[in-house]
C-alpha cells in the first residue's frame, strides 16, 4: 500500500510525524516539481533507518532534505513484510527538532551570505564557530575562501549539508574575516 500527496500541503515535518506515530516501515520518496527524486528514506517502525539526499547519506543526508524547497510530492510505499527493528535506527522527534533548528539558523544565515553570493577573505584572521569540531572541513571551506568563491562551490566541495557550510561562511562574515562581493573581480564590479 502507497501514501502520497502534496509536499506543500502536508510538510514535511507532519508526514515524518505521522509515519513515526504510525510506526510506519517502508521507503519515502520525496520528488522535486521536475519529478526527480531528491531524498529517499527508510523507516523501520516508526524510526530512521537511513536517508539519502543530495549526495549525502545518514543524519547528514536528513537535515539536507529539510534544506531544499519544500516543494514537489511525496510517496510512502509501506513494506508487506513485518521485520525487527534493526540496529542503529534513529529517533524522528529528535531528528525533526534538530531539523527545524537548523533550518531556523540557515534562513537567517542566507540573509548574511544570500546563494548567489561571491566570498572572499579580508585578511583578517578566521576563527571557528562554537561547537564546530570538524577541522578538516573548516580548513577546506576557509582555503576557498581565501581563494575567492562562491557558496554552491563550498557546498559542492564540503559534501556536507547546506547549514554546516553556511554557518561556517555567515560566521566568517560577521567575525570580519570574509566579505561578500557580487564577483570574483577584486573590485567587486
Amino acid at each position: 500500500s502507497a501514501l502520497s500527496g502534496d509536499l506543500r500541503v502536508f510538510g514535511l515535518p507532519n508526514l515524518l510525524q505521522s509515519l513515526q506515530q504510525s510506526q510506519a516501515t517502508g521507503q519515502l520518496n520525496l520528488r522535486g516539481e521536475n519529478g526527480n527524486v531528491f531524498a529517499v528514506f527508510r523507516l523501520a517502525a516508526g524510526r530512521l533507518a537511513t536517508c539519502v539526499a543530495g549526495g549525502l547519506r545518514g543524519e547528514t543526508a536528513f537535515y539536507q532534505a529539510f534544506q531544499q524547497p519544500a516543494t514537489g510530492t511525496f510517496e510512502f510505499v509501506r513494506d508487506q513484510q513485518v521485520a525487527p527493528v534493526p540496529e542503529g535506527t534513529q529517533d524522528l522527534t529528535l531528528l525533526l527538532l534538530e531539523a527545524v533548528r537548523r533550518d531556523d539558523n540557515l534562513r537567517r544565515d542566507r540573509l548574511v551570505v544570500p546563494d548567489e553570493a561571491f566570498l572572499r577573505a579580508t585578511g583578517q584572521r578566521p576563527t571557528t564557530p562554537p561547537g564546530e569540531s570538524d577541522g578538516e572541513l573548516v580548513r577546506l571551506i576557509w582555503t576557498r575562501v581565501r581563494e575567492g568563491t562562491t557558496v554552491i562551490e563550498c557546498e559542492l566541495a564540503a559534501r556536507r549539508d547546506y547549514y554546516t557550510v553556511r554557518r561556517l561562511l555567515a560566521h566568517w562574515v560577521r567575525e570580519g574575516a570574509a566579505q561578500v562581493t557580487g564577483s570574483r573581480d577584486p573590485g567587486g564590479r
